[in-house]
This record gives C-alpha cells, structure tokens and sequence, in this order.
C-alpha cells in the first residue's frame, strides 16, 4: 500500500481533491482489513471500491511514480565512508555523479563491463567520476593478487593505467603480467614488489570486502550510482537511465 504521506492530491481539485483522496486511502485501509469497525461501519464497502477504482483509473500514472520514486529512496546506499584517501578515483572532484565499482579482476562480466564504463565516461564527460573498490570473490584465486598489485601501482600515481592494463590482458593475470606492466609504467619496481604484498594493501583490500558486505553486494560487478545499488555487466543504456533519474534527482 502507497503511505498517505508519498501519494499527492491532483493540483486542481482544491479540498475536494484532498478529501477524495483521503477518502481512497481510507477505501485502501478498510479493503484491506486494516483500519477495523471504524472505518468499515464510516463507509460503505461498495462506494469505497468504486472511490478507490475511479481514482487510479485517472491518477494510476501518479501513484505508480510515486510508488516507484519511494522505492527507489528505499534502496538508496549511503555511500559516505565508502570513498577514502586510499580509494581510487578519477573524473572531476566535483561531478554531481558518483559510480562507485565493486569488482573482480578475474570476473569475465566485470572485463565486459569496462567497455561500458568507457562509454559512460564519454557520454557524460565532466559528470560522473569513477571510484573502485575490490571484490575478490573467493572462487578466482588470481583476482586478490591482481588486486594488491593494482592497489600498488595505485601508492605511485598510476592505479588507472594498471586497472585498465589488466582488463585489456584479463585472459594472462599472473606475476609474470603485473611485472611487466610495472615497468612499461615506469613504476619503481622495488617499491611495487614491497607494497604489492605489504600489510596496507592487504588492509585496503579488507576494508573494501567489509564495504561490501555492510552494502550486501555479494557478487561482481556491483554499482552504486549516487547510492543507488545496480549490479552486473549491463548495457549503457541501463547506466544512462540511472545516471539520468539522478541528475533529475529522482533518487
């Protein structure tokens, strides 16, 4: 049942808009057999349903998006705390989007994803900024590795280059990978090597599997855009749509 308080009365119907509308959450409650004797003997049953059929014949659109805005509000995430000085992030400081990636360097779908995320970056170029978080999922032995050696090119400036160098090389994760793309970075190898097996990454990653679980996402890739939980590799046109009720803000 929509709440009284998420339902609006139509704007040119003055009190007697208000009043038929109270009439039909009334109608709601007593159909429903919540409201008790009250209501019941207040009203009768036929009036009531044919009250209650003739409003969401003319507003269905409204309760509807109502319905769905509340939904929405509902399953909003409260991302802060989410994004720290270690976490990973690009795009401008101040875009009024947020997509916050949950991922597994060994997942198949979140390799299928990148190109996707791509074309949001493209499609919405100075709106949206990119931070990611790891999600190592037990069953791919090469992902945590390829996570910690992410996360220490990231300690020298040059996270995002090795992230996408390891989605374009999905299919050959290993240390002979990691080494290699360290030097084509330029990276200080001793320092990679020490801070790719280092407590403070393995602490990163941790805190990143405990941000996961505290937001219940249990699979990769896994997304909050502006809080908004969206999982899988999705096409662009399912990020679009959410990146668009967020810039209307409908969330």
């Amino acid at each position: 049942m929509v709440p009284p308080s998420s339902v609006s009365a139509p704007a040119s119907g003055g009190a007697k808009g208000s009043v038929k509308l109270a009439l039909v959450v009334a109608g709601v409650a007593v159909l429903a057999g919540a409201s008790g004797a009250a209501l019941a003997n207040a009203l009768d049953k036929a009036a009531v349903e044919k009250i209650v059929a003739d409003y969401i014949a003319a507003n269905g659109d409204k309760l509807r998006a109502s319905i769905e805005a509340a939904d929405r509000a509902a399953r909003v995430i409260d991302t802060r705390g989410l994004i720290t000085e270690n976490t990973p992030v690009r795009g401008a400081a101040n875009a009024p989007i947020t997509i916050v990636e949950f991922g597994d360097y060994e997942c198949p779908f979140c390799g299928r994803v990148q190109n996707t995320l791509e074309a949001v970056a493209k499609k919405y170029e100075g709106k949206v900024r990119f931070a990611y978080k790891n999600l190592p999922l037990d069953f791919h032995p090469n992902a945590k590795p390829a996570a910690m050696a992410a996360l220490a090119a990231h300690k020298q400036g040059k996270f995002w280059e090795f992230n996408d160098a390891i989605w374009a090389n999905q299919d050959k994760l290993g240390d002979a990978l990691y080494t290699s793309l360290a030097k084509s970075l330029g990276l200080d190898m001793a320092k990679f090597e020490a801070d790719r097996t280092s407590e403070a990454v393995k602490a990163q990653i941790a805190t990143d599997l405990q941000d996961a679980a505290k937001i219940g996402a249990r699979g990769t890739p896994f997304f909050l855009i502006n809080g908004q939980p969206v999982s899988g590799a999705l096409p662009l046109e399912a990020f679009a749509a959410e990146i668009e009720n967020a810039l209307a803000g409908k969330q």
